[in-house]
């Protein structure tokens, strides 16, 4: 499994819980499912050492609602 971080600056999805593991890295464009079922595109993937305190590899992903 690949650590994750997904975030998005939606204001009425900034409170969703969003995947924090992944089986692959994701492709631009692939949808992402929150815990509650909304559903958000992939529109950035950063490869990162370091997040909040935590130095380990992760993958940044960014979403956006793509229509």
């Amino acid at each position: 499994m690949i650590s994750t971080v997904c975030f998005t600056n939606i204001d009425s999805y900034l409170h969703e819980q969003w995947p924090t593991e992944m089986v692959a890295v994701p492709n631009l464009g692939d949808w992402v499912e929150s815990e509650s079922g909304k559903i958000l595109k992939v529109v950035k993937i950063t490869h990162t050492q370091y997040h909040r305190g935590i130095s380990a590899p992760y993958i940044r992903i960014e979403l956006h609602y793509c229509g």
